[in-house]
């Protein structure tokens, strides 16, 4: 049997086993892109997975497959040429891209995926540097400048991994929306999202931590650490509460940095300068390093926090400089509000909970579950990939105590009043308990103090309170 032959028996059982809506894609394709037919065959024709929702409009490429997510709506042709777009950015994963593909994927990508003023809102890091135009890639190219040039670790590794992967980026505006971004384990894509309304100064001071934020989560799912531990369900809180944690700290760590390093830093530490008062000075300032400060520090509940207790440690007699920024601010997220500092240590305000439980107590109320993706390591190795530098959590304070049962709070999701005491039968019932340890993240605490290398940096109930470790 000849080759040729083979090959055409070959490509009619393909056919014939492929769903419809398939074959009329690679069709349309074909007639639409003359080089669609030599592109699959390189890829080894990639099987569509589609998938219908009422606001969709994505595709990607996932291992060897390509996914689809449109409307009901959606023309035939809109859909093949998702498809052709997603094929080649598989192309240019797997090395087979060249920059004729490349400017068709843009070409589609600036047509199909738009905000309501036609601005493109979906680009690959490469895309920012063959001349992307309108608003939202001009808002990210000055995030990715932001973060390329500031003088802080964290910031230069995001920037890394975002240009180095070649990262796509969806950039939305969108008034009143209840999310500020998310990171897809399936396209790994990070999405963000801005209020247009905003100066565009504050847009970007906003946009450049939330980057932060997403692509540490990105991190961790490229070290099989995006959900839980693999090996037991008991474990999903911890390694979940370490995503999270680690993910804030970098975002707001970066933000405290900035204003340790700025001239408004000295007088607001001793006391001088209030919270109001630097707000305002954040808040009318050029710079954009500032206007990060602005919106992290002085327009959020944990910003605020960090602020309030960072004066509170100051006047008390405690000097905490840019080495303690991250002990101030998991002190913020995992206990809350200073009400009181005296020789015995920090007392918090209990009657309201502090971001990380939130966190611990919201996870099945918000149904934030996902497929896990750890690659069958163990709990300790999953919990040990949260500390790797520089992304890394420093080794200490990384708990949280559970909350009072009858405390309760704002749901994210249903926006309804939900009690910690709820949260905690249902979790109970799930099978997810923390088998009644008191403070979330023990068993993490309890796997770093094995291979702890120097005594943890702490408040102490004498003397000084910051020790003159790193942060």
């Amino acid at each position: 049997m000849g080759k040729n032959v083979l090959k055409t028996l070959k490509e009619t059982f393909r056919k014939l086993a492929i769903s419809p809506l398939q074959r009329q894609i690679e069709k349309t394709m074909q007639d639409m892109h003359p080089e669609a037919a030599s592109l699959m065959e390189q890829l080894g024709h990639p099987r569509l997975h589609s998938q219908i929702k009422r606001n969709g409009k994505q595709c990607y490429a996932e291992g060897n497959s390509i996914h689809l997510i449109t409307n009901e709506k959606a023309a035939v042709e809109t859909e093949a040429e998702m498809v052709y777009a997603a094929m080649v950015d598989m192309a240019e994963k797997k090395g087979l891209g060249n920059d004729v593909l490349a400017a068709e994927r843009r070409d589609i990508n600036s047509r199909i995926y738009t905000d309501w003023q036609d601005d493109c809102t979906r680009f690959k890091l490469s895309d920012l540097n063959h001349g992307a135009t309108g608003q939202n890639a001009k808002l990210l190219r000055a995030c990715i400048k932001f973060l390329e040039e500031a003088d802080l670790p964290q910031c230069n590794t995001v920037a890394e991994l975002l240009r180095d992967n070649d990262m796509t980026v969806n950039l939305r505006p969108a008034q009143n929306s209840a999310l500020s971004g998310s990171f897809s384990p399936d396209s790994k894509e990070l999405t963000l999202f801005y209020d247009p309304e905003m100066d565009e100064a504050d847009i970007i001071g906003k946009l450049c931590l939330n980057i932060v934020h997403e692509t540490c989560h990105y991190d961790q799912d490229r070290k099989g650490i995006m959900a839980d531990s693999m090996g037991d369900v008991n474990a999903y809180r911890e390694i979940f509460h370490l995503n999270e944690l680690q993910a804030h700290t970098a975002q707001y760590k970066t933000a405290l940095q900035l204003l340790m390093k700025s001239s408004h830093y000295p007088d607001f530490a001793e006391g001088k300068t209030d919270i109001e008062a630097l707000t305002e000075k954040l808040g009318t300032s050029a710079q954009l390093q500032d206007r990060i400060c602005f919106q992290h520090l002085c327009q959020s509940r944990v910003g605020t926090t960090i602020l309030s207790n960072l004066q509170q440690h100051s006047l008390y007699g405690d000097k905490p400089h840019i080495a303690h920024a991250e002990t101030m601010v998991k002190e913020a997220l995992c206990r809350g509000e200073i009400t009181s500092l005296t020789e015995s240590g920090a007392e918090y305000d209990t009657n309201s909970l502090s971001r990380m439980q939130r966190y611990a107590h919201s996870h099945i109320s918000v149904m934030n579950y996902s497929v896990a993706r750890g690659g069958g390591m163990d709990f300790d190795t999953a919990v040990a990939k949260h500390f790797d530098a520089p992304l890394g959590l420093d080794k200490t304070g990384n708990t949280v105590p559970f909350a009072n049962t009858k405390l309760s709070f704002v749901s994210p999701v249903t926006k309804r009043d939900i009690s910690v005491g709820a949260i905690e039968m249902l979790w109970e019932r799930a099978g997810f308990e923390q088998n009644g340890l008191k403070n979330l993240g023990q068993a993490s605490e309890a796997v770093l103090a094995k291979t702890a290398p120097t005594a943890p940096r702490q408040v102490q109930k004498t003397g000084s309170r910051f020790s003159a470790g790193s942060g």
